[in-house]
């Protein structure tokens, strides 16, 4: 909802900037249509960092008047598109790569409680005796009402 807000104020008073940042964020808006996931992270990873990439020519072209052949000029330069786009690519990036890392990082550090557990066990062993180190016994299941 804000952000349909904030679109009709942008095409009302900075047409020159709704330009650039339809063209500059495009990726962000192919992957809202593309997005399928409850809670669309992808969208937001990707679009937090491609305006972080479309945002400098944003304010360059603020600086410069805010006329629209400027925004034709930011749009339409390769460089310029290929920053954008790049963006959104780290934006991608980073979206696919963070869940394996985060599970690495949590499977080494369940090893590293494990065996900080164990020992602890093993420490405890001595002190208390063997029984420690034994399951306890199973006990039958009672039935209901008895």
């Amino acid at each position: 909802m804000l952000a349909a807000v904030v679109l009709v104020l942008v095409t009302a008073f900075t047409p020159a900037t709704l330009v650039v940042l339809l063209v500059g964020m495009l990726p962000t808006l192919v992957a809202a249509i593309a997005s399928r996931t409850p809670g669309h992270h992808a969208v937001v990873t990707i679009g937090s960092i491609n305006f972080i990439g479309v945002f400098p020519f944003v304010l360059r072209l603020w600086m410069s008047g805010n006329a629209v052949h400027d925004a034709a000029a930011v749009a339409t330069d390769l460089i310029n598109l290929v920053l954008m786009y790049g963006a959104a690519a780290l934006g991608w990036v980073v979206y696919l790569a963070m869940p394996p890392l985060v599970v690495a990082l949590w499977r080494v550090r369940s090893r590293s409680e494990v065996a900080a557990l164990r020992a602890r066990q093993k420490d405890l062993m001595e002190e208390w005796g063997e029984e420690l180190g034994r399951p306890p016994p199973r006990r039958e299941p009672t039935p209901a009402g008895v």
